[in-house]
């Protein structure tokens, strides 16, 4: 209540222009007032939409990526599924697929095992040479395999036309692939990746 005394008697003492600036100088404190106000709430809004639409563009991509990452997992299941069957010794193998489909083994040849991503697999490639054989009953021996379940594929291929109609002389390269159990995995890999380029279908 002093204080409220002192500030009006010190007011009234002053002169009139005095007076008058001091009239000014509160008109335009109370102006800013006035007005700054509505300005910091505007800006504490637009801070708070820009939050928003950033959240929900967040929360937008996320669902536009979800399909993907499900795809994604379904493959690495897949993938850890296939290797979870470990490919049979690829002589007998093949030998019992060719001859479900009428087709002869006559020379097959192992080659060593090949250690691939950090030595967590393993490719074991077998070559093996078919005579006079025709085209409806490779394609089925290859589906065969491609559709074993096994970590197994078709590596490489060389055809040679017979003279005869419909027969080939056949060169197949069958590779199959096997991970290795406690091998560390590599820091930027994925556990479940097969050896880059050399995945059983």
């Amino acid at each position: 209540m002093n204080v409220t005394l002192n500030l009006r008697e010190r007011f009234e003492r002053m002169e009139p222009r005095e007076q008058k600036l001091v009239g000014i100088m509160g008109a335009i404190l109370v102006v800013m007032l006035v007005l700054l106000v509505p300005v910091v709430l505007a800006a504490t809004t637009a801070s708070r939409k820009h939050e928003n639409e950033a959240i929900r563009d967040v929360m937008s991509a996320i669902a536009a990526a979800r399909p993907d990452l499900e795809k994604a997992d379904a493959q690495k299941a897949r993938i850890v599924a296939r290797y979870g069957r470990p490919a049979p010794p690829l002589a007998g193998f093949l030998e019992q697929a060719a001859s479900a489909h009428g087709i002869e083994i006559p020379e097959s040849q192992d080659r060593p095992p090949v250690p691939h991503s950090n030595k967590r697999y393993e490719e074991r490639q077998t070559k093996i040479e078919l005579q006079k054989v025709g085209m409806r009953n490779l394609s089925l021996f290859f589906e065969a395999i491609e559709n074993s379940g096994y970590p197994v594929r078709v590596s490489g291929i060389s055809l040679r036309k017979r003279p005869e109609q419909d027969s080939w002389d056949v060169t197949v390269q069958i590779s199959a692939f096997d991970r290795k159990e406690g091998v560390k995995a590599p820091k930027a890999g994925d556990s479940a990746e097969a050896p880059a380029g050399k995945e059983a279908p």
